[in-house]
């Protein structure tokens, strides 16, 4: 038994899994259709779950969506 515990601890250490924290600003991946753009945003970090695989962003005053990791990445301005 250790020895599948040390590997799933391995698999574990090699996840490389973005870190976000509330009020961080990023974009989010567009996956409606070819013709819009790429990426949309952006967007606020409004919770982010205790695993930290998914993330509650804002997307207007009042609308608020939950998301995975996966279809997120940091928003850098022009200025940077």
């Amino acid at each position: 038994m250790k020895s599948k515990e040390r590997r799933v601890a391995q698999q574990a250490s090699k996840v490389n899994m973005p870190v976000f924290k509330i009020g961080d600003k990023l974009l989010l991946r567009n996956e409606k259709g070819k013709v819009d753009s790429l990426w949309a945003g952006p967007n606020t970090i409004y919770e982010v779950d205790p695993s930290g695989c998914t993330v509650i962003i804002e997307l207007s005053e009042k609308k608020k969506v939950k998301v995975h990791v996966n279809r997120l990445k940091v928003y850098q301005s022009r200025g940077e």
